[in-house]
């Protein structure tokens, strides 16, 4: 099973066992400790059938032309939210997240590179929570693994690449515990495939949203 697989089923594992024993108001949310589950559509700015001019390894020009793209992303993440006063919770958020892949066709050679996009997310996180409504805004930056098969513009199968990220989040409170929501998140990445930097595209992602609420570390120890 594909890491990204196993990382969503277990937090819908998780997410179902503790949200079956949530308990009534759902305007007092809980702050503190959560996790979650988010996927949806992804749109990629390397679009199907453009050709890009990049430099190779060995610092010659080439070209390859988009031939094909995945249009999904799951992302599974945990974070803790703290209270600042009048319905404002402020926090770190981690996550990990598939952007799912983009094919490149050398012109010259016709041979096929598919790029998968994983990433680390690390975002500072603002929440309004407005009786059992709340809207949350996120920044920071994802930290991109980009693998391959085979690679015709450099030695390596992967690259390393840091992008900035901002999103959004409007969701309902169903528990003080269960909450979801509809996001949209943005990755600041190129426009266009000039250098082995530019692997990660620029990407707007948008869809649903689904995390559990564990409390603060005084819930979680028994106000011990």
């Amino acid at each position: 099973m594909k890491l990204h697989k196993l990382l969503v089923s277990l937090a819908i594992a998780g997410i179902s066992t503790f949200g079956l024993t949530a308990y009534a108001d759902a305007s007092d949310h809980d702050s503190g400790f959560y996790i979650g589950i988010a996927g949806g559509y992804n749109h990629l700015s390397k679009p199907h059938g453009k050709t890009f001019t990049y430099t190779t390894s060995t610092g010659t020009a080439d070209t390859a032309m988009g031939v094909g793209k995945t249009s999904y992303s799951l992302n599974t993440h945990m974070g803790y939210l703290f209270n600042v006063g009048s319905g404002f919770d402020v926090g770190p958020e981690l996550g990990f997240t598939y952007y799912g892949d983009y094919k490149l066709k050398n012109t010259a050679t016709s041979v096929t590179n598919a790029y998968n996009l994983y990433a680390i997310n690390l975002n500072a996180t603002g929440q309004y929570t407005w009786q059992s409504f709340f809207a949350r805004v996120n920044g920071g930056a994802d930290f991109f693994w980009v693998t391959s098969g085979t690679a015709f513009e450099t030695s390596s199968t992967h690259k390393s690449i840091t992008e900035a990220d901002a999103g959004a989040t409007l969701g309902y409170y169903f528990t003080p515990c269960v909450d979801a929501g509809v996001y949209y998140q943005h990755i600041f990445g190129s426009n266009h495939l000039d250098k082995l930097d530019h692997l990660v595209p620029s990407m707007d992602s948008a869809g649903l949203s689904l995390e559990y609420a564990f409390g603060s570390m005084n819930g979680l120890m028994g106000n011990a």
